[in-house]
C-alpha cells in the first residue's frame, strides 16, 4: 500500500503536563509572521478539522533536548536534571561561546505522520553544535535526544487525518527562504506539551560575548 493512502497519528498528549529541558532558537518577529502566514495557507486548504495549530509564540527550532519530554525514560528526567543542572549549564555556556552563529537555510513544508513541519536545509554549524552538546548530555542524562533534522513544527494532529488530505493542503507552497541568523539560544523547561507552557531557564549567546556564562532567567 502507498503510505500516502494511510492516515496520520493522533497525538493524545496535546495539552498534557510534561517535564522537558531543551535548547531552542526562537525566530524573530518577521520570521514568526511568515511562519504564521504559512499556517494560514495550510488551514485554508485543509478540509480536515483534526489539525492542532502550534501557536505563534511557541514556534521554535529545537537545537538539543537535554530532557526530551517524549523519551521512554522521561520519568527519570526531573531527578537527573536536578542532579546535573549546574554542570550542564556551565558546559552549555562553554560550548556556545566557542560556536559561531548559524543561519537556517532554505526550507520546505513537509507533511509527516506525526506533524506538519518546515524542514530547513542542513546547517553544518548547527550540526557541529549538536555534536558538542551531545557530548555533554549523553553521559549524564538518559532521556537526552538529538533532533534528527533541522525544522520547526507548524501543526500536530488532534486526531487521525488522511495523509492525502494533508498532502493536498501543503501542496504548492513556495520554498521558504528567510533572513534569520541565530546568534542566541534559549534553554527552556517545557511544562505543557507541545511547548504550550515554557519557562526560560537561561539564554546563551553564540560566539564571544561579554557574559560567557550566558544569562540566567
Amino acid at each position: 500500500m502507498n503510505t500516502r493512502d494511510q492516515a496520520t497519528q493522533a497525538d493524545n498528549r496535546i495539552g498534557l503536563p510534561v517535564f522537558g529541558i531543551s535548547l531552542i532558537a526562537l525566530p524573530p518577529g518577521h520570521i514568526r509572521d511568515r511562519l504564521s502566514e504559512i499556517q494560514d495557507l495550510i488551514e485554508a486548504s485543509s478540509p480536515e478539522e483534526g489539525l492542532y495549530r502550534c501557536p505563534a509564540a511557541t514556534l521554535h527550532l529545537s537545537v538539543f533536548h537535554f530532557v526530551w519530554a517524549r523519551s521512554p525514560h522521561a520519568a527519570r528526567g526531573p531527578a537527573e536534571w536536578d542532579k546535573c543542572k549546574a554542570r550542564v549549564l556551565e558546559s552549555i555556556a562553554a560550548v556556545t561561546s566557542s560556536a559561531p552563529p548559524f543561519a537556517p537555510g532554505r526550507g520546505a513544508v513537509h507533511a509527516g505522520d506525526a506533524a506538519i513541519y518546515l524542514k530547513f536545509d542542513a546547517s553544518p554549524a548547527l550540526e557541529r553544535l549538536r555534536d558538542s552538546l551531545g557530548g555533554i548530555a549523553t553521559p549524564l542524562l538518559s532521556c537526552a535526544s538529538r533532533p534528527a533534522i533541522q525544522h520547526i513544527s507548524l501543526f500536530r494532529y488532534r486526531r487521525s487525518v488522511a495523509m492525502r488530505a494533508v498532502d493536498a493542503a501543503c501542496a504548492g507552497l513556495a520554498p521558504f527562504s528567510g533572513d534569520w541568523e541565530v546568534g542566541a539560544l534559549q534553554l527552556v523547561q517545557e511544562n505543557v506539551y507541545p511547548a504550550i507552557d515554557l519557562r526560560l531557564i537561561g539564554e546563551f549567546f553564540l560566539g564571544p560575548n561579554p557574559n560567557p556564562r550566558g544569562r540566567e532567567a
